[in-house]
């Protein structure tokens, strides 16, 4: 067994169900481990002696893994690769994030402070690796977004990232920075429960974004209304709503939007003029939207002629 590399475990569960895996204190003396990969809803538990296991290169798991913030030699793993995810405030500035170079999924989790300048000194230190393509921040609400993010200052800032998703974050990021290397090469954004009152500033700056998700408003997590939708990026094929009661503008001029999906917005009585390039709009729950797309008088119904999909429900049915 002390030459096992790989470890798989997937249990049969059902629904939402949770399968709880101890692993045994001799799991730690697996010095040459390098896979371990455990199926949707298996919560992995281990002892303090896995921060011995230093040769990582695939983990795919559920729960948290591995507890990097006790790993003390965590900085040499730099053949680490796949998806890492790292409850932020254990593991500060011990990650050295930007030198694991093969890392391309990261999720970064707060919500275990009070404390605002502590989060913002440690979610500036914690600067992904150049080659990431996946970040998630979830929970933050440090006082400003690390240099990484807003500026062209740091040398060692993501350069290839596509999908970012923001997370219960009480901080709103308030613009978007010209010629940013960040947000470059950026396709998909998602904003959810996020206690933000508006969208950033320049978003059409964001000229490969392809998919913008605002999910929930922010669900009550805070208010649901944004004001006016500032204007977006050509590039964009799909834009979906969600509890969000926004004035809805500026749609016209994106003529590569293919979808747009509208859902539980009951405060948007008006559609806005809509490209020719939209092939499906689908309006779910939306009380008023519902209701006038449906009435051959209303010109919400006439704006919606000229999209070949189509799909109104309400929460009674179509």
């Amino acid at each position: 067994m002390k030459h096992l590399r790989y470890f798989s475990f997937c249990y049969p569960h059902a629904g939402g169900s949770v399968t709880n895996l101890i692993l045994p204190s001799t799991f730690s003396k697996l010095y040459q481990m390098q896979t371990i990969s455990l199926c949707t809803g298996v919560y992995v538990f281990y002892s303090d002696g896995i921060a011995n296991l230093i040769r990582w290169r695939h983990i795919n798991t559920w729960s948290y893994w591995p507890p990097v913030g006790r790993m003390k030699s965590l900085q040499t793993m730099h053949h680490f690769h796949g998806y890492m995810a790292l409850r932020v405030l254990e593991a500060k500035r011990e990650a050295h994030l930007a030198m694991k170079k093969r890392v391309t999924e990261l999720k970064l989790t707060f919500h275990s402070t009070t404390d605002p300048e502590l989060e913002a000194e440690v979610l500036e230190g914690l600067c992904p690796p150049k080659d990431l393509q996946e970040l998630t921040i979830d929970g933050y609400n440090g006082t400003s977004y690390p240099r990484w993010m807003v500026t062209n200052q740091h040398p060692d800032a993501p350069e290839q990232l596509q999908n970012l998703v923001f997370l219960y974050c009480g901080l709103q990021l308030t613009d978007v920075l010209k010629d940013s290397k960040f947000f470059t090469h950026l396709l998909n954004l998602t904003i959810k429960c996020c206690k933000w009152d508006r969208l950033p500033e320049n978003m059409e700056r964001l000229v490969s974004l392809q998919s913008l998700n605002i999910f929930s408003g922010v669900n009550n997590y805070g208010a649901n209304k944004m004001g006016l939708l500032p204007a977006l990026p050509q590039s964009l094929r799909e834009l979906r709503i969600s509890s969000w009661n926004c004035v809805l503008q500026n749609i016209e001029q994106l003529v590569c939007l293919q979808s747009l999906e509208i859902q539980g917005c009951d405060e948007i009585e008006h559609l806005p003029k809509l490209p020719l390039s939209l092939k499906e709009i689908c309006i779910i729950d939306c009380d008023v939207l519902c209701r006038t797309c449906q009435d051959e008088e209303h010109q919400n119904w006439r704006k919606i002629q000229h999209i070949p999909g189509k799909m109104i429900m309400s929460g009674c049915g179509t």
